[in-house]
């Protein structure tokens, strides 16, 4: 069972936060309501070694994104700092949704296809017209 005692570390690019310490730091908050968020950053810096302004802490405990929310893999939210939601979420999952389908079913599934199943999606969405795909969000960690 994962505590926070036990929490792995993540590597850090300079002082910012990833997605997983983010969460990591919500689920701390959530587990000890209520505490001030003055205790919350004095643990944030005790576990992490970041000394955090007691607005960025808030700021945090405020974002309820989640890393399901954004259809990726925890291993990848440790590295990642930030990340913008997706502009139609149904699209996004769905067609998340189908690539697992799909690699389930040892489909081979490349750039080209998942953006054509997503026009498709988006069509079924009534969304066509105000969805483009272009090659860099396929190489996006």
């Amino acid at each position: 069972m994962r505590t926070f005692e036990n929490m792995p570390q993540c590597k850090q690019q300079g002082n910012r936060l990833s997605i997983h310490e983010k969460n990591w730091i919500r689920a701390y908050y959530a587990s000890h309501v209520p505490i001030k968020t003055t205790a919350v950053q004095q643990w944030v810096t005790e576990q992490l070694g970041h000394t955090l302004h007691i607005t960025t802490i808030r700021r945090i405990l405020r974002d309820k994104h989640k890393i399901e929310t954004y259809n990726i893999k925890e291993e990848s939210a440790k590295g990642r700092s930030n990340f913008q939601g997706p502009k139609y979420p149904k699209l996004d999952k769905q067609v998340a949704e189908w690539v697992v389908m799909a690699n389930a079913k040892n489909a081979c599934v490349t750039g080209e296809l998942i953006a054509r199943k997503g026009l498709q999606i988006a069509t079924e969405l009534n969304l066509q017209n105000q969805v483009k795909y272009f090659r860099g969000w396929l190489y996006r960690r």
